[in-house]
């Protein structure tokens, strides 16, 4: 294996930054290829859609019963066209163009106090005028932020903050989850974490329809530091556990996950403030610990966590004892500390764990279309307490089939439930198997037993008109009904369409990141330099190629290199594009740790991309791979990080 030189990485990630102020050249006007359009009844379930082929043109021909519609056109770089038009019988074909106009383009960059680029930054955009939230993206590897599709001219200003992958782990177990894996980052940030800053926002600036627009640099403050270890009563550490932190003075919290020694540290969005703070791992629960963290600096805390109560039992139907399946179900503690919630198996079974003090509890089900409760309990401290429940409920059986009711099974057809008639009920989604049968259940609050009520059962399968079913059900009995679509295909549709053609605007700016690929046992890490939006990678080393999934303007020339590791994939290599005209090879440049592989090809809604390699022999297992391409990234970073202080 070479010597890698990491040397050679640090100047090649500098120089990634110089290109990110360039922007591609304005383009005129154009067919858009891939549009995606779709045509929805204003007052009624019946929708379809479609994409633009190379010349711009689309059709729809399926699914839109007589009506009217609203018909939108989307492509990135753009702001959606709208049009509306009635559909007067199944024989009407509708032709509406669209020419769209170009969004703004917005381009920011996020530093912390100490003028370090901000990598994987959560940004949101919000428009002053209309006072809504508009969109939101990440900063990349520079910290550089891009809006570019449905910006208006408007005033505009940016909030940021954090959200990461195993944020949302850590909620789903300190919401009563079992996780037994590391904690995960996605490829925006991964292998680094942007850590010791808070949330902030930018003052308001303004942006113009088709043209760039100089976003504000947000510049975050540093964050307090909370950490420490999380034990049980016997004093071992424990894994996985939960750790959240609430401010008592705002509305934010934290959550992240102790590791496999049991130790935390939270060193992002902590302000000088008091925190609230908790633990809750798989069957333990720690009580609130009062943090103050108003004069900086690193806080030690650690938390201890006793055995939780817990509560299980079966969810039944009353009468027949009919389980009831995938029923979710929570439950609150009285004195509003603890919340935790699960699903009932195939028996009607639930089991409840973690995260539950001592108390009076209350128990909601979500069955079918209502949610049904409170019942109340108690519970003692570490003690396992049995519940059971009995609902009413009535069920709905039958079969889905094509053409007419003994036409083939539809299998997978999705089915909404929906009923205006009873106040607590809500739109339900049920699945149909395989073989075209369903069942579904519809809970019943208290007081409507007995009551006569029409639901609305709305069917929807690719290929077939869909039909919405009205049927008077007497709640508390079952009911078995087949039902059947009708094929768009054979003339039972109306038809919509058109072409769409894009104004001329900017080009995108060149973004950096690092994605992080998995591939069997192994694990790398790929540069990425763009002006597009990339919104997808995957490597099949088998086939010897990466695929790419990237997103730019119709009529500008997309620019990418893709850094690629000598040690997973060798040249001479080749770009071809799921449509001519392919990608051109600019140039090819190893630098005997990574290829470079730079090339050019025309924008379009979707661009759907192959990077081919002649040989693909991965060298060593994924955690060392990762490994030592995590070193040297952190080593480049940090010679990057001094020339930028000099």
């Amino acid at each position: 294996m070479k010597v890698k030189s990491l040397s050679r990485i640090a100047v090649m990630l500098i120089a990634f930054e110089l290109a990110l102020s360039t922007a591609s050249p304005t383009f005129g006007a154009s067919g858009v290829v891939s549009a995606f359009v779709s045509a929805q009844q204003d007052e009624g379930p019946s929708r379809g859609y479609g994409y633009t082929n190379s010349s711009g043109y689309y059709e729809i021909g399926y699914d839109l019963l007589p009506g009217p519609y609203t018909v939108t056109a989307s492509a990135f770089g753009y702001i959606d066209g709208v049009q509306h038009t009635n559909i007067s019988s199944l024989l009407d074909e509708k032709h509406i163009d669209f020419n769209l106009n170009r969004s703004a383009l917005i381009i920011g960059k996020v530093v912390g106090f100490d003028g370090l680029p901000v990598a994987g930054a959560y940004v949101r955009l919000y428009n002053n005028l209309t006072g809504g939230y508009v969109t939101y993206t990440y900063t990349d590897s520079a910290g550089v932020y891009v809006f570019a599709t449905n910006i208006p001219t408007g005033v505009y200003h940016v909030a940021v903050s954090f959200e990461f992958e195993f944020t949302s782990v850590a909620s789903q177990v300190y919401s009563g989850a079992n996780y037994t894996g590391p904690p995960t980052y996605p490829h925006r940030y991964a292998p680094y974490l942007p850590s010791g800053y808070i949330s902030g926002s930018s003052s308001n600036f303004s942006a113009v329809a088709g043209q760039q627009a100089a976003g504000p640099t947000v510049v975050l403050q540093g964050s307090a530091v909370i950490q420490g270890t999380i034990r049980d009563q016997f004093g071992s550490p424990v894994a996985n556990a939960s750790v959240y932190a609430y401010n008592t003075m705002g509305s934010n919290y934290i959550f992240v996950l102790s590791g496999p020694d049991g130790k935390y540290r939270i060193s992002y969005e902590i302000a000088k403030s008091v925190y609230s703070l908790r633990a809750i791992a798989y069957g333990y629960v720690s009580p609130y610990v009062e943090v103050d963290a108003s004069a900086g600096g690193i806080i030690a805390q650690d938390l201890t966590l006793n055995r939780s109560a817990s509560v299980y039992g079966f969810i039944r139907r009353a009468g027949d004892g009919l389980p009831i399946t995938s029923a979710y179900l929570y439950t609150y503690s009285l004195s509003g500390v603890d919340y935790a919630y699960s699903y009932t198996d195939g028996s009607g079974y639930y089991s409840i764990s973690s995260g539950l003090t001592p108390g009076n509890h209350s128990l909601y089900v979500y069955v079918g279309l209502a949610y049904i409760g409170p019942f109340y309990f108690w519970l003692s401290e570490g003690q396992a307490t049995r519940f059971d429940v009995s609902l009413d409920a009535s069920r709905v059986t039958g079969m889905v089939h094509g053409d007419n009711l003994t036409g083939p099974a539809l299998g997978y057809a999705s089915m909404k439930f929906s009923s205006a008639h009873v106040p607590s009920w809500y739109s339900v989604w049920g699945q149909v198997q395989a073989d075209g049968t369903y069942s579904v259940l519809l809970g019943i609050p208290s007081g409507y037993m007995g009551m006569t009520v029409p639901v609305n059962i709305t069917v929807s399968h690719y290929g077939y008109n869909t039909r919405t079913f009205t049927v008077n059900l007497t709640l508390g009995t079952d009911l078995n009904l087949d039902l059947y679509l009708t094929k768009g295909e054979l003339g039972a549709s109306a038809k919509v369409e058109g072409f769409v053609s894009g104004a001329g605007g900017p080009g995108m700016p060149f973004t950096f990141n690092w994605w992080r690929l998995t591939f069997d046992n192994y694990t790398f890490m790929v540069g990425m330099n763009s002006t597009s939006s990339v919104d997808y990678l995957s490597p099949y080393l088998l086939s010897k190629y990466i695929y790419i999934s990237a997103r730019g303007p119709e009529g500008t020339v997309g620019h990418m290199t893709v850094w690629v590791p000598d040690s997973v994939m060798q040249g001479p290599f080749t770009v071809v594009s799921r449509t001519p005209p392919y990608p051109t090879i600019v140039s090819v440049t190893d630098n005997g740790t990574y290829t470079a592989v730079e090339f050019t090809y025309f924008e379009h809604n979707y661009n759907y991309m192959y990077l081919y390699s002649t040989s693909a022999v991965p060298e060593f297992p994924g955690v060392a791979l990762l490994a030592a391409l995590g070193s040297a990234f952190f080593v480049s970073m940090l010679v990057e990080r001094r020339l930028r202080l000099q």
